[in-house]
C-alpha cells in the first residue's frame, strides 16, 4: 500500500483509491482524527475535548463584549448622524 502511494507520488499522480483506503485504515485503527470509515469528517463531539465551565464563561464574555461593541458603534453612528445632519426638523 505504501509502496503504491510512494510510486504514485514519484510520478506526480494522485491515486484517490489509495488515499481513501489509507484514511479508512486510519479511522479503523482508532486514530482520534475526526474521520469515519467513509473518510468524511464526523459531526460528533469528542468527549475528551470538552470545554471547562471557565472556558465557556470566557467565551460567553468575549461574545458579549463583541456584541456590546457592535451596538455601541451603531448607537454612536446614530448620534453622530443626528448631530451633524440635523434632527427631526425639515
Amino acid at each position: 500500500m505504501k509502496a503504491a502511494a510512494a510510486q504514485c507520488a514519484q510520478h506526480g499522480v494522485v491515486d484517490l483509491k489509495a488515499i481513501t483506503s489509507m484514511s479508512t485504515q486510519t479511522a479503523a485503527t482508532g486514530n482520534t482524527s475526526n474521520t469515519s470509515n467513509t473518510g468524511h469528517a464526523s459531526m460528533t463531539r469528542n468527549p475528551q475535548k470538552r470545554r471547562t465551565p471557565e472556558q465557556i464563561r470566557a467565551g460567553n464574555l468575549r461574545l458579549g463584549l463583541i456584541l456590546l461593541a457592535i451596538v455601541a458603534v451603531f448607537f454612536l453612528g446614530a448620534v453622530v448622524k443626528q448631530v451633524y445632519f440635523g434632527g427631526l426638523a425639515h
